[in-house]
Formats: structure tokens, sequence, C-alpha cells
């Protein structure tokens, strides 16, 4: 079970996410961080929707937006504490 990231046609935005301390990790790489709430919404923007955010999280990530990257080597940057 995944708890979607979306709601109807909104995606959530940085500050819905549920949690006081934002958790970031990538089973690819390994890298792993946390931010509490207010630091994150400082960082991305308190209306950047999730997905994007990720985005700038892992802007220094060797495999997000590489040109010519495939899919299953892209980044894998998510909020694993919205995952059951």
């Amino acid at each position: 079970y995944v708890l979607t990231i979306q709601l109807g046609e909104q995606k959530m935005r940085a500050w819905d996410y549920p949690h006081k301390l934002v958790r970031i990790r990538c089973d690819k790489c390994e890298r792993a961080g946390q931010y509490p709430k207010s630091r994150f919404i400082e960082i991305v923007g308190r209306d950047t929707a999730l997905p994007k955010a990720l985005g700038v999280i892992a802007k220094d990530c060797p495999r997000a937006n590489k040109p010519g990257n495939i899919v299953h080597d892209r980044c894998g940057a998510h909020y694993p504490d919205l995952v059951d």
C-alpha cells in the first residue's frame, strides 16, 4: 500500500506533508536525508508539489535529470514515510 502524493487533480504540496520531519531516501544510491518540515518548506517553497520538491532536494544527484538517462536508472528519491 502506497499513500499517493496526489489528491484528486491536485498534488500534495510541501506544506501538506503530514509529518514534522521530512525524510527522503534513494534506494538506488543509498543517499538519505531529513529536514524539519519548516526547513523543507524554506528550501523547496510552501506551494511546491511534493514530486517537484524531490527534484529540488535531489538536484545534485548524478542520476537526476541526466540527459539520456534511461528510466530504470533514474534517481529513486522518495518519501519513505509516505509508504506503508
